[in-house]
Order: C-alpha cells, then structure tokens, then sequence
C-alpha cells in the first residue's frame, strides 16, 4: 500500500482542485496499491464543467471560486459586448 500496510484508509489532501486530473491519477494509484480513500480536500475548489465528481466520497474544501465557462465567443455576451478579456489566476 500507500503507507505501510495494505488497506489502509487514506484522506487524499491538494491545495486547489480546478480540472480534477490530479486528484483522480492520484486516487487510482492509492486504490490501486490496496488501500482505500475515504474523502478528498482541497483549500480552493474551483470547477470548471469538465470537473469530475467524486461521489460517493466525502468532498471537503475552504473555498469555493465559481467561474462563468462559454463554449466559445459567440455564446459569451461579454465577448459580443467587446468586454477586454481577463484573465484571473489564483
């Protein structure tokens, strides 16, 4: 396993969750090796709609930053508007 023995229980812990690509390599090593996660954390969660969800896991976090996501400029009414795009880091 993960730690020392096989089968035990694991809280999988990131500082931001934005794609959930990392989160579930990370996930299938860990139950890969045996062991079983019983939650997920992060300090920042801010999904985007291609986001997994981990249901039926436990999901705690910090702080939530909701986006707006457009599938291209045309469906964007800012875009339309000829609003300078921004873009925000954190």
């Amino acid at each position: 396993g993960v730690g020392e023995k096989v089968g035990e229980k694991v809280l999988m812990v990131d500082d931001i969750l934005r794609s959930g690509r990392r989160l579930t390599e990370l996930r299938k090593l860990v139950e890969a090796s045996g062991d079983e996660v019983v939650g997920l954390a992060v300090m920042i969660y801010q999904p985007n709609p291609e986001s997994p969800s981990f249901d039926p896991l436990p999901f705690f976090y910090l702080a939530k930053l909701e986006g707006m996501y457009y599938r291209d400029a045309h469906s964007c009414e800012l875009c339309k508007a000829g609003v300078p795009l921004e873009k925000v880091q954190v």
